[in-house]
């Protein structure tokens, strides 16, 4: 739980300086500067780690394919969500993520979906919702829009339950580094994106080079060791405290206020995470039974 709370808090400092290199540089090249720098930082990483031995086997390289699959569609996905809707909405249907992990987890995995996770995940959307869904007037919606967004939560969320199912069997750095190349080589492929990249800002690189840092590199490899100890839906659930950690972030480091609906909100997404959170201590607490 420490290592899911911990990637949640890498990801926060992510969406922090995600939302401000996208100043400085198009969505799509943020993306795949962020995406390029996380591939050398998975790399450099697995070199050390690994002592230059890389090879990944058969099950590492089956997971590389489903993993940057995940990661091309998750990416993409949002990228044509936020140009059809608002990022708010598109960023409160990406919550939906948890209820398609719990639901591949339980299928996948034959993970239980407990009464308090279904109540803590109800909570936590409540404040979700409250805190970042746009003041009424101001919303715009399209069907493409609310779609691309459920598939990006998909395709998120079947990454966590693809890692849950072979983590015994693979080494994550490799195989993240392996998985960052690949995808990073299909969007380099996009007509223009490689002269768009060099004439990306100084400012535009070093925030995504930051993001990389925190997102891809260092909240996913602990999200990847986390779910060697506890369920996909529960690693996943985690993820719902950071938007409220990137508003405390934004608030320390921008001057970015937040408002009475954000705190609220905030809140009420902290109480949702620990119903099952609770639950799962005092389970793992509990005395084995006498045999």
């Amino acid at each position: 739980m420490c290592l899911a709370a911990g990637a949640a808090a890498s990801a926060a400092v992510f969406l922090v300086l995600y939302k401000a290199a996208q100043a400085h540089a198009p969505r799509g090249d943020v993306v795949a500067a962020m995406l390029l720098a996380s591939a050398g930082f998975n790399s450099a990483m697995a070199l050390v780690r690994e002592r230059g031995r890389l090879a990944l086997g058969r099950t590492g390289r089956r997971t590389v394919l489903a993993l940057a699959v995940g990661t091309l569609v998750g990416n993409v996905a949002v990228a044509e969500s936020l140009g059809r809707i608002e990022p708010a909405i598109t960023s409160v249907l990406m919550q939906t993520q948890v209820l398609f992990v719990a639901l591949l987890a339980r299928v996948a995995l034959g993970e239980p979906i407990t009464r308090r996770f279904v109540v803590g995940v109800a909570v936590a959307f409540l404040g979700v919702a409250v805190m970042r869904a746009p003041l009424e007037g101001s919303v715009g919606i399209s069907l493409p829009g609310v779609l691309y967004a459920l598939a990006a939560a998909a395709g998120f969320g079947a990454m966590q339950v693809v890692t849950r199912k072979v983590i015994s069997r693979i080494r994550p750095v490799p195989v993240n580094a392996a998985r960052l190349w690949l995808a990073t080589g299909v969007l380099l492929l996009a007509p223009g994106r490689v002269e768009s990249l060099a004439t990306m800002p100084p400012q535009g690189w070093a925030l995504a080079v930051g993001a990389a840092a925190c997102g891809p590199f260092v909240s996913r490899l602990l999200l990847m060791a986390a779910v060697r100890d506890i369920p996909a839906s529960q690693s996943v659930l985690f993820g719902l405290i950071s938007p409220v950690l990137a508003f405390g972030l934004a608030w320390v480091l921008l001057g970015s206020v937040p408002t009475h609906r954000e705190l609220a909100g905030g809140l009420i997404v902290l109480i949702g995470v620990a119903i099952p959170i609770h639950e799962a201590w005092r389970d793992a607490a509990s005395p084995a039974p006498p045999t």
